[in-house]
């Protein structure tokens, strides 16, 4: 199993950062990752929101490739359909050659009203816009001289230049938060990611396998990857105690549109509280708060469950909750490393 790390350029207003400061600890997060071993980190994107949350993938991903060395790089997910889809090719191109070979891209249709109404695109038109703008992606990166007509865009003799050094193209994925992404994904024959909560409660992870078979896809051809967030520490005290802080004011600005980067009726957490009087690990909307054992007892039942014919490949750890000093981050990523990482990749199984 492959282990992934979220790095979202998101401020936190009860705990602001300067812009240039933020940027400047991303970065370093991205780099504690590539040393200590991680396989890959995403970056997510929403625009016009007061948390800033990574309104230039691209961008972020070139940066964090100048400063990196083995690990990938991944949009999760570019919101696909507010794009020209040539030139999001091209882009992912260059940061595959910029990086080494190192890209990847999630894409996703959106669901945050002012993501589109940011940049014109209404959003009535965004499961249309995903299907036309992913088939020009998927053709202009496997294909030279490529052209196409459709609704939104007609395009003459795409040719992506550079091209990537990935071949045949740098991995596609499409983030799947429900039956219907997750019926788009397999129409085009790609991987999914969702969120841990939407794989193991919602299903998710079934109806993909199921709607695969169904198709006559290769099972094995494919995967998917699952995103949690949470703390890790030594003991769980020391966990809940850095990670509390920062959870509880994020649980307190869940339904804030402008903060979150989400509508406000766009879903809720199933926990509004955080509990440690138990002694056990605290989980709040699927967040996991513990200790390496408790991560590695979480992922041992994550994969007892999504044990379907498309391989659960990969797990997504959001750690370094906005807000929270780096060191705080850069010290979860240490400990996983130390001692969850290397069960995760298969020893000591």
């Amino acid at each position: 199993m492959e282990i992934g790390v979220s790095v979202k350029f998101k401020n936190s207003p009860d705990f602001p950062r300067p812009w240039l400061q933020l940027y400047e600890e991303s970065i370093a997060y991205a780099k504690a990752a590539d040393r200590l071993g991680f396989d890959y980190i995403v970056g997510p994107e929403h625009h016009s929101v007061a948390a800033g949350y990574n309104p230039a993938p691209f961008v972020t991903l070139a940066a964090i490739a100048r400063e990196t060395e083995r690990i990938r790089l991944a949009t999760q997910p570019l919101l696909l359909p507010l794009y020209n889809p040539v030139m999001v090719a091209e882009q992912l191109a260059a940061l595959d050659v910029i990086s080494g070979g190192r890209a990847m891209l999630g894409v996703g249709v959106g669901y945050r009203d002012g993501d589109f109404e940011a940049l014109g695109i209404p959003k009535r038109e965004r499961g249309a816009r995903m299907e036309e703008n992913l088939t020009i992606l998927l053709g202009a990166l496997e294909q030279r001289d490529f052209s196409y007509d459709g609704k939104f865009h007609q395009v003459r003799g795409v040719d992506i230049m550079p091209r990537p050094l990935q071949e045949p193209r740098p991995k596609v994925f499409v983030t799947a938060p429900s039956e219907v992404a997750v019926e788009r994904a397999v129409r085009f024959g790609l991987p999914i990611n969702t969120l841990h909560v939407h794989a193991t409660q919602n299903g998710i992870y079934d109806y993909y396998c199921a709607r695969v078979l169904d198709a006559g896809l290769d099972p094995s051809s494919l995967d998917v990857s699952v995103l949690r967030e949470g703390y890790i520490a030594a003991d769980r005290d020391t966990a809940i105690r850095i990670a509390a802080p920062y959870v509880e004011a994020n649980i307190a600005r869940w339904k804030d549109a402008a903060y979150a980067g989400r509508d406000a009726t766009a879903g809720e957490r199933t926990q509004e509280t955080l509990v440690a009087s138990d002694g056990t690990s605290v989980t709040t909307r699927g967040e996991l708060i513990g200790t390496p054992a408790d991560w590695i007892d979480a992922i041992r039942v994550d994969r007892e469950l999504l044990d379907g014919p498309v391989p659960f490949g990969a797990y997504t750890l959001g750690l370094w909750t906005e807000g929270m000093p780096l060191e705080h981050g850069i010290a979860a990523l240490e400990i996983f490393a130390a001692e969850v990482l290397p069960w995760a990749h298969g020893q000591g199984q």
